[in-house]
């Protein structure tokens, strides 16, 4: 306010301020647009899965969902008797993790048909699924005890997931408004220091 009332042309200030507000919600729109159809795209393409997972608490979500789609399906399909292999491709597809999808077909997959256990491929493949993960799988599909080692992992990722989410909803609207209000003070500043520095040249010339 001090500032606004010692400008020359307030009006213009406001104007400014109200377009940066402005143009910042449009960013944000289109932020939200992109990340939209890359989180589409990340499903099936695991280099864009793997960027995306590199974003701060919005990683940590997608990949407690992925990993919990994962152990949620394979579960289902343990249970139901079906092949080993069938299962993992089934569990990768509702996983919507293009590197989990990249890590049971290029090699979960292919180690089960050669007659290898589940839990070492995974293993092999820390980016997709998580080494804590795979050292339990490896232990329940030696004991025999996957389909309910599966279910509480299922649950233990949900809740990773619904942590990560209150995480996200907690700190995301404050660092928008403080970067609003980082922007709008930049404006405004920047047109006091255009201001100022009109009445030095006009100084100068009385001078």
């Amino acid at each position: 306010v001090p500032l606004l009332i010692g400008a020359a042309n307030p009006g213009r200030v406001l104007l400014v301020s109200g377009l940066t507000l402005l143009a910042v919600y449009l960013l944000l729109f289109v932020v939200i647009v992109i990340g939209g159809r890359l989180a589409v795209k990340a499903e099936s393409d695991p280099k864009i899965d793997r960027m995306l997972g590199r974003v701060p608490l919005v990683g940590s979500v997608r990949q407690n969902l992925s990993l919990a789609r994962f152990s949620s399906v394979f579960r289902m399909h343990l249970l139901a008797g079906e092949r080993i292999d069938e299962g993992l491709r089934s569990a990768a597809l509702a996983s919507r993790s293009g590197r989990i999808r990249e890590a049971v077909e290029a090699g979960a997959i292919p180690g089960v048909e050669s007659g290898q256990p589940v839990g070492p491929e995974l293993a092999k493949r820390p980016e997709a699924f998580t080494p804590a993960f795979a050292r339990g799988f490896i232990t329940a599909e030696n004991s025999g005890t996957l389909d309910s080692d599966l279910l509480r992992w299922s649950e233990r990722f949900h809740e990773g997931a619904r942590s990560a989410m209150d995480k996200l909803g907690a700190h995301a609207p404050k660092y928008f408004y403080g970067l609003i209000v980082l922007i709008v003070l930049w404006q405004v500043f920047r047109m006091v220091a255009k201001i100022f520095s009109g009445y030095d040249q006009i100084f100068k010339l009385i001078d």
